[in-house]
């Protein structure tokens, strides 16, 4: 690896300057609440997953059974209780509403921020630590999985938290922090199964990387392990006991066997280094910065001190282990490496510091911090096209207020960078970013997206024309999890056009939902079936020349109509 004089003397570092622990904390907490928490509830839930975790939650309710999740009359094994759990105690709190859905992930996202910081207050300065957590509260694909209300984001927290109990463990010899540590080992795997025993995948990596056995014997791996066990297994043995052969052939068979050996039944086909391609766009536009700082290491390595090695080598061993271990599934779906993200900001948070340290290191960060500053001039420029397309009728706080937001943080990072002021221009990014996921979610989604939700809309009126009994069909498979939950009624899903015709022929006043292309189709092999409301999907294109948004596809909501045939003695 290069080397350079340009580096500080590592025995005499310079302090971060700036506040205390508690005022960086605080300014975590504000920074990830506002980019999570603004109209968190207002959108209705999002199409396949959110809908399917919320239905069988509620149903636990229903059914008052709070060890099997339904969903749709069958029990649901896709995944373990935790989440279910946590939505079951928030639905107490705030009712059975979109907000009582999400606000366990969205609690688990600002907490997820909250621990990196003191994480990376352990490994490295103060600074560089609210740095990695300024740089992680505003990357897009964190910021959109901790507003859904999924598994994603709450076994993060118990990732992060497990390593940093691991560090502080190692380090202190703390056996509250190894206990709390493995502890989080078990409410992860109680969480997202096998995904939560990445803490010891990581922690054994670094160890590696390090060449010192001793981290992972001083986090006492087998006691830890009884502990973690003890947390999750007691779950799975009452699931075996009550469902047998069902449960263990679902959740082992289907839901880690075939999604590591085969892809076909979970997404299309994707090679060993498909991560690698999307995660830059997904992290954008901080992807910039983590690569320029994986090259600045390697170029700088013996320049740099022991202790910021230390915590490049946790970040690197981080990021690689969770990149290996899933780019080796063949199930492979974008923000699975979402482990990956905390360790991407920690080195980023690193690098600035170290890089803001020094007078005559510019190159390194100036031309990355260009880059971004133009690249968030054209994004404004291409959302302002965008969304002057896609917004309808005369809303301007909607059309403009993204694209000024960015064309303003571009212009600040910019002139920071023109001024030499690293700090202030990564400070710069993040508020933009903060700003922009803030306006998307309190306006943007609400406003331009949900007026064009089809399923919520069409499943409300079938429950509000349905009597007791009636039968609710979904011709296809899309959006039947938002029927279910929005229609609080079982549906039949219908494979193909004969299975519809026989439903609505057989069934009297039988309601079902379809495209309206398919229900011209059928129409002449239909007698006495009227529509009886109609939705639009959202469609993201615009005709540019018309600056219009061309029509989605229609969806229509039919019911059967019979009449009583006249009385023939």
């Amino acid at each position: 690896m290069g080397s350079g004089n340009s580096e500080p003397n590592p025995n005499s570092r310079i302090p971060s300057p700036g506040r205390s622990v508690a005022g960086h904390l605080a300014t975590v907490l504000i920074i990830a609440s506002f980019v999570i928490l603004p109209g968190l509830g207002n959108p209705t839930l999002w199409e396949p997953d959110e809908p399917r975790f919320a239905e069988a939650t509620r149903q636990m309710f229903e059914r008052s059974d709070f060890v099997t999740p339904y969903l749709n009359g069958a029990p649901r094994f896709e995944k373990p209780i935790l989440l279910y759990w946590l939505q079951a105690a928030s639905f107490r709190v705030v009712g059975f509403t979109e907000l009582g859905a999400r606000l366990p992930a969205a609690l688990a996202g600002i907490g997820a921020v909250f621990v990196l910081y003191l994480l990376g207050s352990h490994v490295t300065s103060r600074r560089a630590a609210l740095l990695a957590a300024l740089a992680m509260s505003t990357m897009f694909r964190f910021v959109t999985l901790a507003r859904i209300g999924l598994t994603d984001v709450p076994v993060l927290f118990f990732i992060v938290g497990a390593l940093y109990g691991f560090i502080r463990g190692s380090n202190r010899r703390s056996t509250a922090a190894l206990l709390f540590a493995w502890l989080c080992v078990g409410l992860g795997m109680l969480t997202k199964g096998p995904v939560g025993l990445l803490p010891v995948a990581i922690w054994t990596t670094y160890a590696a990387f390090s060449r010192d056995a001793r981290l992972f014997a001083n986090v006492r791996p087998a006691i830890g392990m009884s502990v973690a066990l003890a947390v999750a297994l007691p779950w799975y043995i009452v699931m075996v006991a009550e469902h047998g052969r069902a449960f263990i052939d679902f959740a082992l068979g289907h839901e880690i066997i075939e999604r590591f050996v085969s892809e076909a039944s979970f997404a299309p086909a994707r090679g060993f280094f498909y991560y690698l391609k999307v995660w830059p766009g997904d992290a954008a536009p901080w992807s910039v910065l983590f690569i320029t700082a994986v090259i600045w290491a390697s170029w700088k390595w013996s320049a740099i001190d022991r202790t910021t090695r230390q915590a490049i080598v946790l970040a690197l061993a981080w990021f690689v282990c969770v990149f290996v271990l899933f780019s080796l599934s063949r199930s492979k779906i974008a923000h699975y490496v979402l482990p990956a993200y905390p360790a991407a900001a920690l080195l980023i948070g690193v690098f600035v510091d170290r890089i803001a340290q020094t007078t005559d290191n510019a190159l390194w960060w100036r031309l990355p911090m260009g880059a971004i500053a133009f690249v968030s001039m054209v994004a404004a420029a291409v959302t302002a096209v965008l969304l002057n397309g896609l917004v309808a009728g005369d809303d301007p706080v909607a059309r403009w207020l993204v694209p000024v937001v960015l064309m303003m943080g571009a212009a600040a990072v910019a002139w920071a960078t023109w001024k030499h002021a690293l700090i202030p221009a990564a400070y710069a990014l993040s508020g933009m970013l903060a700003f922009v996921f803030a306006v998307i979610g309190l306006i943007i989604v609400p406003r331009v997206i949900e007026p064009f939700k089809p399923m919520p809309r069409l499943a409300r009126e079938a429950a509000r024309v349905a009597q007791a009994g009636t039968p609710i069909g979904l011709l296809g498979r899309y959006g039947i999890s938002s029927v279910v939950y929005y229609s609080r009624h079982d549906v039949l899903p219908l494979e193909d056009d004969d299975a519809a015709v026989a439903f609505l022929s057989t069934n009297t006043s039988a309601l079902c939902i379809m495209p309206a292309s398919d229900f011209q189709r059928l129409a002449p092999r239909l007698k006495s079936v009227d529509v009886i409301a109609r939705a639009e999907e959202f469609n993201v294109r615009i005709e540019v020349l018309e600056r219009q948004k061309p029509s989605g596809r229609e969806w229509v909501l039919v019911r059967a109509r019979y009449e009583i045939p006249p009385f023939r003695p």
